[in-house]
């Protein structure tokens, strides 16, 4: 367990222990401790947001670091359902309610185990590298910083493969189709040159204000801990992947096939729609919605005595020149 972690849950502990005021106090307490402990559990997060208090840091994505977070947010639900909303403001209670949504949400998602398939081919570790795009990069102690974070590199993939290889033995898997784009994304990391890795794309070009000694320190640590470290990791994940994971991945591409897949589904629903409607009564309002604007495209066709058929006068709106 990191030291920063200690600290944080040293800090929230005290905190709680102080938060009986009233509700708007224990409120405000509430949502700081709360964003303290993203800040803690997120620490490229909090790069990103200029806390640096854990450049040196990834997230831990251990299965068991999962579930602790998830009985840690259960408890900050508990704590925000012990304050009564009628006694904040406006303001507060508005954020009351948003603060109540996120962790349920949050803690909902939970059951689906979606965690269990940490890859997309939009991203995933195969993509590692880019995360120092995203992060403020000006120092000596930035690229410090960086180089620390690169040294777990391995231990990053190693918890990914984790939690892939109990998705695999459980039935969270992926589609097919989706991981069969992997192996080419994955290919870029398998160098013999340390030096055309993407992960030493940033130290080719280092700032001004580095002095040309320390560049060249940093970029040998960073060929180092490629060539060392890096390379052989994604050697070993490269493996894996295209010999165990990806011929177990699932030919369906919806998610009811899944386990609990379904419920998945309409879970995935209610967050993006942000109702509480079913799958189905949102298919048929969307139904009933075509054929409603379609009667009154129609009418106007009607009025204007088009000659033709809903698909020509659809084909005369989008060619005409004088609708351009």
């Amino acid at each position: 367990m990191h030291r920063m972690r200690i600290l944080g849950l040293i800090y929230l502990f005290f905190n709680h222990l102080q938060a009986h005021g009233s509700p708007a106090e224990d409120f405000s307490a509430l949502l700081e401790e709360s964003w303290e402990w993203q800040l803690v559990e997120n620490p490229v997060r909090a790069s990103r947001l200029g806390d640096r208090r854990f450049n040196e840091q990834w997230a831990d994505m251990s299965l068991t670091a999962i579930e602790r977070r998830h009985a840690e947010q259960q408890a900050f639900l508990r704590r925000l359902r012990t304050i009564d909303s009628s006694q904040l403001s406006a303001a507060d209670a508005l954020n009351y309610d948003l603060f109540r949504r996120q962790i349920e949400n949050t803690l909902d998602s939970h059951e689906f185990k979606n965690y269990l398939m940490p890859m997309s081919q939009r991203g995933g570790v195969q993509s590692l590298d880019a995360t120092a795009e995203t992060l403020r990069l000006n120092n000596v102690k930035d690229y410090e910083d960086w180089l620390a974070r690169m040294t777990q590199i391995e231990a990053v993939i190693e918890q990914t493969t984790a939690r892939m290889e109990e998705g695999r033995k459980t039935g969270y898997m992926p589609p097919k189709i989706l991981m069969e784009r992997i192996p080419n994304q994955l290919s870029s990391q398998l160098v013999e040159d340390p030096e055309s890795s993407p992960f030493f794309k940033l130290f080719a070009n280092m700032p001004d204000e580095i002095g040309s000694e320390d560049q060249e320190r940093i970029k040998q640590l960073a060929i180092e801990i490629i060539e060392a470290s890096i390379v052989p990791a994604y050697r070993e994940f490269d493996h894996y992947f295209n010999n165990i994971y990806l011929p177990a991945s699932r030919e369906s591409i919806g998610a009811s096939s899944l386990p609990n897949g379904e419920a998945f589904y309409e879970y995935r629903t209610r967050l993006y729609t942000t109702t509480q409607m079913t799958p189905d009564e949102i298919h048929r309002l969307g139904l009933n919605e075509v054929k409603r604007i379609r009667d009154e495209m129609q009418l106007i066709i009607d009025e204007l005595e088009f000659a033709g058929s809903f698909d020509d006068f659809l084909n005369f709106l989008r060619t005409d020149p004088q609708f351009y």
